[in-house]
């Protein structure tokens, strides 16, 4: 029987999906409801470009990782831009797989140059299979997690700030200096969380034998989510 992604998300219990960036793209995202674009459509925005040549070619999508953020990419990208190297985690509203364009990839997209990448729900199924490449799936590994840390799901242009749920940083003392930067500039920002498991790459360790990593609310957000899927 054919599965559609409302499915998925169901079966999954996925709640989200996470975006990793700099503490600057953080604050052009919210700040005036910007929200998360795509490199392509970087240009005029004097923001830097952490991947500009992408190997799965899709350089007008934002890549985003399933429940918990790729925190092999960031071990690898961290320091790429020296004027900026603390960064974010975005979680945003898993809802915004259904939207048509969305691709999905059980394995990093960059992986045989995007071979892999499907617009069906099938595709985001694979990611949960009890084997994808070389990765195997532990009988302990959290139901919500993909068998490959780097499985990816692709969307495409933008992701209005209206999906984006919530922000985790890596100490709490940097959640409330955001916060205060946040205020002192009437930037309207989502829940607050510190979260240093999700920037180490021990996170994957913790996944496959059933730990759920620590994410701490610090502080309430008062942006309003509202995202809804196109019509």
């Amino acid at each position: 029987m054919k599965q559609n992604i409302e499915t998925v998300l169901a079966e999954h219990n996925i709640r989200r999906l996470c975006h990793m960036t700099q503490l600057d793209k953080l604050f052009s995202i919210l700040y005036g409801g910007t929200g998360i674009w795509a490199t392509d459509f970087y240009e005029g925005t004097g923001l830097y470009k952490n991947d500009p040549e992408r190997r799965d070619g899709c350089t007008d999508y934002i890549s985003t990782s399933i429940e918990y953020p790729n925190v092999w990419y960031y071990n690898a990208k961290k320091d790429v831009n020296p004027k900026v190297n603390t960064w974010a985690v975005i979680f945003i509203d898993a809802n915004i797989c259904r939207e048509e364009s969305t691709l999905f990839c059980p394995i990093n997209s960059a992986s045989s140059k995007g071979r892999y990448i499907g617009n069906q729900a099938e595709n985001l199924s694979k990611s949960f299979d009890s084997v994808v490449g070389y990765r195997h799936r532990s009988p302990l590994m959290l139901d919500r997690c993909p068998t490959d840390d780097q499985a990816e799901v692709l969307i495409y242009r933008y992701i209005p700030v209206s999906a984006i749920c919530g922000v985790a940083f890596e100490s709490a003392a940097i959640t409330r200096l955001m916060k205060e930067l946040f205020e002192k500039y009437g930037v309207s920002y989502p829940d607050l969380y510190s979260a240093k498991d999700l920037f180490s790459t021990n996170m994957s360790h913790m996944i496959r034998h059933g730990y759920k990593p620590c994410e701490d609310l610090i502080v309430k957000g008062n942006l309003k989510l509202d995202f809804q899927k196109s019509a």
